[in-house]
């Protein structure tokens, strides 16, 4: 688990995700991931330049984040997929 101060602006920024991108259906969390002192969310969205777009509309105003963007062709949701089945292991 993150420390305290790292774990609280974690949520900050995911509550901002989700009342803004999310709210909007610009792009949907499929799963989060916390360990190793990270956290790794994956979302679902049709169109990446409007995801980028809504994600910064959605942090204006705030200090930055040290994020890491990677983006991955997943149209069959594959990568969900591969969670769940982990998950369940």
């Amino acid at each position: 688990m993150p420390e305290s101060d790292v774990h609280s602006q974690m949520n900050i920024l995911e509550d901002a995700l989700e009342s803004g991108t999310e709210h909007r259906g610009v792009a949907y969390q499929a799963v989060s991931i916390t360990g190793g002192g990270e956290k790794e969310w994956r979302y679902y969205t049709s169109d990446i330049s409007q995801f980028l777009q809504s994600l910064n509309d959605d942090l204006t105003g705030h200090d930055p984040y040290p994020i890491e963007i990677q983006e991955y062709e997943d149209q069959e949701w594959n990568g969900l997929a591969e969670f769940l089945s982990e998950a369940k292991s």
